[in-house]
């Protein structure tokens, strides 16, 4: 009868030990294709726009400068004269 008690009761202990891992191991797949479907369909999309909006947000300040040298007449006299006197900038 003891005997019988401790296979039974090993039997369960298996079960419950092999029911807890398949559902973990499950569990793990599926939220490992949830992340990565995320990643595909939400993330991905947005790191090109913001690599883009970076290097503009870079770019303004130097093309404003260079705008506005390109503007400025005493630059053009200086640039037209042979910029040989860097005293006149």
């Amino acid at each position: 009868m003891a005997n019988q008690k401790i296979k039974l009761i090993s039997f369960l202990c298996i079960i419950l030990i092999l029911g807890f891992l398949t559902i973990n191991i499950v569990n793990y797949l599926i939220s490992v294709s949830l992340v990565r479907k995320q990643i595909v369909t939400q993330s991905l999309p947005l790191t090109p726009d913001n690599i883009y909006f970076k290097i503009q947000k870079e770019l303004q300040k130097p093309i404003g400068i260079a705008s506005s040298m390109a503007k400025n007449s005493f630059l053009i006299e200086w640039i037209l004269k042979g910029e040989k006197e860097k005293t006149e900038i």
